[in-house]
């Protein structure tokens, strides 16, 4: 395999652990995370919380995440979603936000 695979397998592992920190403070995040306040985290929502919080960071996962294709950072972060959305309904809920 290329050393570009290689590459970009590492990233995408090492994001995913990235993702499960941005959830530190779960409550406000949610609150943060939820623009329209409905009480659901859809996944547009979602995707727009982590990419603002994952540039304001500068470890190396963030800087990582931020090299990988955009497509590739896409399936990475709806992976990570849909592992949240229990039953699968499209938007997370604050239990699911918690569970993470």
């Amino acid at each position: 395999m290329s050393a570009k695979y290689w590459i970009i397998a590492f990233f995408a592992f090492a994001s995913s652990s990235c993702l499960a920190q941005v959830q530190t403070d779960k409550s406000q995040s949610f609150s943060e995370a939820d623009k329209n306040h409905d009480g659901k985290i859809s996944f547009e929502e979602f995707e727009i919380y982590v990419r603002s919080y994952l540039r304001k960071k500068s470890n190396f996962e963030s800087s990582g995440f931020s090299m990988l294709p955009y497509s590739t950072q896409e399936a990475i972060l709806k992976d990570h979603f849909d592992k949240m959305d229990i039953g699968h309904k499209g938007y997370l809920v604050q239990t699911e936000w918690k569970r993470k």
